[in-house]
């Protein structure tokens, strides 16, 4: 939508009854008098709406979702106005929530914990960069209303809590007698689909309380550029359903607890899809190298940023190798500048010889569409022309800026890569 749009312009359509869908991102023009355009009573059939970097009060908020009964998805990204009174108002507007981003507002676990006990349909939650808080925060935002209980009849009855855990410990099958008093399982969680934490600080058992509450619902989970370093709950934890996931910037102790995740979600997480590593300091050749099958049977494999990697000759014959399908369609090595391509070039001469693929292999195997190898420099017209156009003719973006690509390495891509349709050469030599 035009960032300038006239509020006559969007009060004609704000008369439309029916609507099912509003965007009003980022528009610069919209204030208070806007907002009281709304009438909540037009609204009824409303099922998106977002607000995303708009500065909006929760006066203005709560009364533009006061007829949204039917809304599902919410977005107030970039909104620091925005408190725990518009989760409120949307705990009892909007039952059929399921999609809620809350990135970089100023709501808090307290508000979270409250709203979040009616919103039973919720199955999407986006929190980067908002202020959790502690481990009790975390436990109260995951375990629902019966944790929260329990932890206070604790409290209260003080020296009578080993009692109780005799007598709740008699009660209990013989699956369940090992449970601690710490343990929150069988507590009346909510199930998540789709968490995003980008930039959110987690203590050491924030994800155990996410992974008890949706292990077997959770498709996506981003912690990009969050304090993640003890990944237990991952070693502790089947996720059977997970698509996606984003560890980029996190802070992994070591390559070998590298290794032991990627082993456990590659053997139990065989829907997973997707998979983004960048900017990981333990991420090294031998990790990429020794699971080049798992990763040739994603969609989208990321390391972006990893300048330690150098040689990924594995990794390319796996690929290259005719007897291996690949579901890869997308690649993003960008910033990997000291992977040795010409290396791995001479490698795969050595391995399959100097032959044009056979046609049937070009329709089986080299599926990739995307590839980003921006701010390599180790890229030049030898490999581009040798190595990715002989193989990834099936190209349809590539992203070569800041690479040592010339004018003559670019003309014989563009003319071998019959079916590409974006190019990035921004910075190219």
């Amino acid at each position: 939508m035009n960032k300038h749009l006239s509020m006559e312009a969007i009060s004609l359509f704000l008369k439309t009854d029916g609507t099912k869908k509003l965007r009003l991102d980022n528009l610069q023009n919209l204030g208070t008098p806007f907002f009281r355009l709304l009438n909540p009573h037009k609204w009824t059939a409303l099922k998106y709406f977002t607000v995303n970097q708009l500065q909006l009060t929760d006066s203005v908020l709560i009364g533009c979702l006061n007829g949204m009964h039917s809304l599902e998805q919410f977005e107030a990204r970039g909104n620091q106005k925005l408190t725990e009174k518009t989760l409120v108002k949307l705990s009892n507007s909007c039952p059929n929530l399921k999609h809620l981003n809350l990135n970089f507002t100023s709501v808090n676990a307290a508000g979270l914990s409250q709203i979040l006990k009616k919103l039973t349909n919720l199955n999407t939650l986006k929190l980067g960069q908002v202020e959790i808080g502690g481990e009790t925060c975390w436990k109260s935002l995951f375990a629902g209303e019966k944790e929260l209980n329990t932890k206070k009849r604790k409290s209260d009855v003080g020296s009578s809590v080993e009692n109780s855990k005799k007598k709740i410990k008699k009660e209990t099958t013989t699956e369940n007698k090992s449970t601690s008093s710490e343990d929150i399982k069988g507590y009346n969680f909510l199930k998540f689909t789709n968490l995003k934490f980008r930039e959110t600080q987690f203590g050491s058992s924030s994800l155990e309380y996410i992974f008890k509450s949706s292990s077997e619902t959770l498709e996506t989970l981003d912690l990009m550029s969050t304090n993640v370093s003890n990944l237990n709950p991952f070693f502790n934890t089947s996720l059977p359903k997970l698509k996606k996931l984003n560890l980029s910037s996190t802070n992994i102790k070591s390559s070998i607890q590298l290794e032991t995740l990627l082993k456990k979600l590659f053997a139990e997480s065989l829907e997973l899809k997707i998979l983004i590593l960048g900017c990981i300091k333990v991420l090294n050749d031998h990790c990429i190298n020794k699971f080049s099958e798992n990763i040739l049977g994603l969609e989208k494999f990321s390391i972006y940023g990893n300048p330690q990697l150098k040689d990924l000759t594995t990794f390319f014959r796996e690929m290259f190798n005719s007897n291996n399908l690949t579901r890869l369609v997308e690649l993003n090595f960008s910033n990997c500048q000291n992977i040795n391509f010409a290396y791995c070039e001479e490698e795969f001469y050595n391995k399959i010889g100097r032959v044009e693929p056979e046609e049937e292999d070009k329709n089986k195997i080299y599926n990739l569409k995307h590839l980003d190898l921006s701010g390599n420099v180790k890229v030049v017209d030898e490999v581009l022309e040798n190595l990715i156009v002989k193989y990834f003719f099936n190209l349809k973006r590539l992203d070569i800026s800041s690479s040592r690509i010339t004018d003559v390495g670019l003309k014989n891509a563009l003319l071998g890569l019959k079916k590409l349709s974006w190019i990035n050469i921004e910075g190219y030599l």
